[in-house]
């Protein structure tokens, strides 16, 4: 039967931290005890179980199992609220006895006030201690006169007011200093050893406005907040009730008591999100993370209708964002005859660290029968004493045989605890550590003089062991001492297969070894390893060898084209395709021999031969143009793989395959330039008139050219001379005849569609005053003739003028050859004419045709 208690809002259970025993609890105004009965002097606290979350337990850090309940007063009680504690002493016999105390309230320290009656306390009350083992410990509570919060600190003098803070400060712009907060709610979660967040919620106002929320760094050690003011989490909070960390800390839960809302907020994202309404027409209370990692919303604080409550709502997966995190209605259902009509706070479980921890450090092993363990203190171990059942009187014990051991700690106001410790014994020796050598001194008789070794890293030098061992279907065994090398030998034992082998020590220690050992396997050597060293390659030497074989025996070598010896090594060279195949090897002793070895001797070939000449038509060539399969490195430089050369000459080089095998060879270059072509791009001329071709080679008599074109023209001439009809492209193809470089290029002649000059096809040098010279005439004022060449028919230069006017029938040819005489005109011919002309803008025009001397 279990005392009952209003779950309205205000319920803390104490248990035992190991093993989970309900110690006292608790709802503000009783205090039961772990025989579910009010402590004699339990009853008249001046808490309530209307206040939320108004009670909170910490350790009395000057008592040995002793303890201070806070709790304080509700909306019911007239302002100045205040914070009352009682100490509860567990070592009092209370309901129990001397020999067995189930606790009771200290006479005299019951509804003790903690301020006064100047000060006006919010609802909700939150403490922690300063570390894992410490029993001092830290209480925050608000207040609402001044909306402050109050941090108290508990320590072995007492529990005194540690330090104020300003909640406006903390949260500017969303809360101001007149605002009328009536309610507060904290949640921490622990980061690392050294610090965590600290959630702090203006729970509620008195005229119902929104609050805000957010958490700060607190460091527990010192009580140090490490941020200038807490990172806000939200500001539209009417009535935050339950507050939970999902257990990886990276989600902070909160429920809201009017909205009956589940809202989450993801510490990675920074944001904040609504995970689920409770549907029933109420309000909605508090929230509390189980020891299954799942998290309970008492999503039901009454129904309206004043139905009883069904059950919990559930949060499957809290570590999960808002829309995975899986809220579950009526996960859990109460009893149909234990249904309450009102369920605020769930009750608050308070586990407490022991002061005093006992672990094991090493077990008792096989290879070392001393256990340790250690007694783990908070604060200076100097200022306690041990005294551990072996006799031990430190910290740590070193000498504890395997099973249960107490070491009692005591601290220096005198408290003891006694802590167990528990020290494994492990019995057997590892079976997988033993190692086994066969040492056979029968030298090819027919009965052993052998050894069995045995090596185990537990073993130690001087110990003495059973040694068991089945041979011949007969069980034996021996009496063995480890030696200075760490080693069990059994010396003397005769020819057989052993097996069942087992190893005892007087500790109780045994193992079994796997497996089973050969003591003289007869008349028979040991086959031999055959050897190889040198290359297989093709023309290279190859040695074969039996290294480990017994010295004194005779060796029977046969190989391919009927080979044979009877030396130790065998020397092949060179090797060639007619010295492969196996090889086989055979040693005798006496009356022993040995089985046959065997070994495959293969002939490698070379890398192939990629050397020779290259002539290449250029300035560089990367050599090889095609990489062999084999490894290649140059001669010359340390570089290995292709390379680019940029000189003639010899270049050597090594391949090297993935057998081993090499081959030198080189590379002759020969680098040669292509013909230089200089063609322009285009000509611009008139129509019917005559252009000749420029390639601009000096040296035309090692070239072979090849003209091709839609014009009638010489094909292997090296400059011939085209005449104009229509526009066209011209291409050419020079080959170097002594290298077999090969050069092309293409010029295109295009008819101008300017009239603005006029160049005659024709004149009449006759004296007349008509047309006795050959000249150009244009449209533009201006135009000078920047120079005139006449060639005849066999190419010879006849006439050279430059820089005078067009225009001028007085100036020009007038068909005289060149240095003759005026009156010395040439013969009717076709001549050749090359023209450049300036007009006046500066534009330059280049002209050529045929102009007909007639007489």
């Amino acid at each position: 039967m279990r005392f009952p208690l209003q779950l309205q809002e205000n319920n803390i259970i104490i248990s035992e931290g190991s093993t989970g025993d309900v110690i006292f609890y608790s709802d503000g105004q009783r205090v039961i005890d772990g025989s579910h009965r009010i402590m004699p002097n339990g009853s008249g606290l001046g808490g309530t179980p209307s206040n939320m979350y108004g009670t909170s337990v910490v350790y009395d850090p000057a008592g040995c199992r002793s303890y201070y309940l806070f709790y304080g007063e509700d909306e019911t009680i007239a302002p100045p609220r205040t914070l009352f504690y009682t100490k509860i002493d567990l070592d009092l016999p209370g309901n129990g006895s001397a020999a067995e105390p189930l606790g009771d309230v200290v006479v005299g320290q019951k509804n003790i006030e903690l301020v006064g009656t100047d000060v006006n306390l919010t609802e909700g009350i939150f403490a922690m201690p300063k570390d894992d083992i410490s029993k001092e410990s830290w209480l925050f509570v608000g207040q609402r006169i001044g909306n402050k919060i109050l941090q108290f600190e508990v320590t072995a003098a007492g529990v005194s007011l540690f330090a104020t803070h300003d909640l406006a400060e903390f949260f500017p712009g969303n809360l101001r200093a007149g605002d009328p907060i009536s309610k507060t709610r904290f949640a921490y979660y622990k980061d690392n050893d050294q610090e965590g967040r600290l959630v702090i919620a203006v729970a509620n106002k008195e005229d119902g406005s929104e609050c805000p929320m957010g958490y700060i760094r607190f460091k527990p050690s010192t009580g140090e907040f490490l941020d200038p003011v807490p990172t806000l989490i939200g500001n539209d909070m009417e009535w935050t009730y339950g507050l939970a960390f999902s257990p990886d800390g990276s989600k902070l839960y909160y429920s809201d008591y009017f909205q009956k809302r589940l809202r989450q907020f993801d510490f990675v994202t920074g944001k904040l999100a609504t995970v689920s309404t409770s549907p029933h027409n109420g309000r909605s209370g508090g929230l509390l993370l189980g020891p299954d990692g799942k998290i309970y919303w008492a999503n039901v604080f009454v129904n309206f209708n004043r139905s009883p409550i069904t059950g919990l709502a559930r949060i499957n997966a809290p570590n999960e964002t808002a829309d995975r995190c899986e809220v579950q209605y009526e996960a859990y259902t109460f009893p149909t005859n234990s249904r309450p009509s009102l369920l605020g706070a769930l009750p608050t479980f308070g586990s407490f660290p022991e002061s005093v921890t006992g672990q094991q450090t090493r077990a008792a092993t096989c290879s070392d029968e001393n256990g340790q363990g250690v007694a783990e203190v908070s604060g200076d171990p100097s200022t306690y004493t041990f005294a551990w059942d072996n006799g031990e009187r430190t910290q740590r014990a070193d000498s504890l045989s395997g099973g249960n051991h107490q070491v009692t700690v005591t601290d220096i106001t005198g408290c003891a605890q006694v802590v167990t410790v528990v020290v494994e014994q492990t019995e057997e020796i590892d079976p997988q550590s033993f190692a086994v050598s066969v040492q056979d001194e029968s030298a090819c008789t027919n009965v052993s003089d052998g050894a069995l070794i045995i090596t185990h890293p537990s073993f130690l030098a001087g110990r003495s062991y059973q040694f068991s061992y089945q041979v011949d279907g007969q069980v034996r065994s021996r009496q063995a001492e480890v030696n200075n090398s760490r080693a069990l030998r059994i010396d003397g034992l005769d020819a057989g297969d052993y097996e069942f082998l087992s190893v005892s020590a007087d500790t109780g220690c045994s193992g079994d070894i796997d497996g089973s050992f050969v003591i003289g396997e007869g008349n028979t050597l040991a086959v031999p390893e055959i050897v190889r060293s040198g290359s297989s390659c093709i023309g290279s030497t190859l040695e074969l060898s039996a290294p480990a074989a017994d010295t004194q025996a005779v060796f029977y070598w046969t190989g391919p084209a009927e080979f044979t010896s009877s030396s130790p090594r065998v020397t092949i060279t060179p090797v060639s395709t007619t010295t492969f195949g196996t090889y086989t090897l055979r040693i005798s002793r006496g009356d022993c021999q040995s089985e046959t070895a065997d070994i495959e001797v293969t002939a490698e070939s070379p890398p192939q031969v990629i050397g020779g000449d290259t002539l290449v038509c250029g300035t560089e060539v990367i050599l090889p143009q095609t990489l062999p399969q084999a490894s290649l490195v140059w001669a010359d430089i340390a570089t290995a793989g292709a390379r680019v050369v940029e000189e003639s000459g010899t270049y050597p080089f090594t391949l090297t395959s993935d057998n081993g095998c090499t081959t030198t060879d080189s590379f002759v270059v020969i680098l040669a330039e292509s013909p230089v072509i200089d063609l322009p791009e285009s000509f611009s001329v008139a129509e019917c008139t005559v252009v000749q071709l420029n390639t601009g080679i000096s040296d035309s008599t090692r070239f072979d050219f090849s003209w091709t074109g839609d014009f009638d023209l010489c094909e292997d001439c090296a400059n011939p001379s085209v005449f104009v009809a229509q526009s066209g492209p011209v291409y050419l193809q020079v080959v170097d005849m002594e290298t077999g470089c090969l050069s092309t290029d293409s010029t295109s002649i295009l008819i101008t569609s300017s009239q603005v000059i006029y160049i005659p096809n024709a004149f009449s040098p006759n004296g007349d005053g008509v047309n006795d010279a050959f000249t150009v005439f244009s449209r533009k004022a201006n135009t000078t003739v920047k120079s005139i060449d006449i060639y005849d028919r066999w190419g010879d230069h006849v006439f050279h003028d430059e820089e005078f006017p067009a225009n001028d029938p007085a100036v020009g040819w007038r068909g005289q050859a060149a240095g003759a005489e005026e009156s010395e005109m040439m013969n009717n011919e076709v001549f050749v004419y090359h023209l450049a002309i300036r007009l006046s803008d500066g534009t330059e025009i280049q002209r050529s045709g045929l102009v007909h001397l007639v007489l």
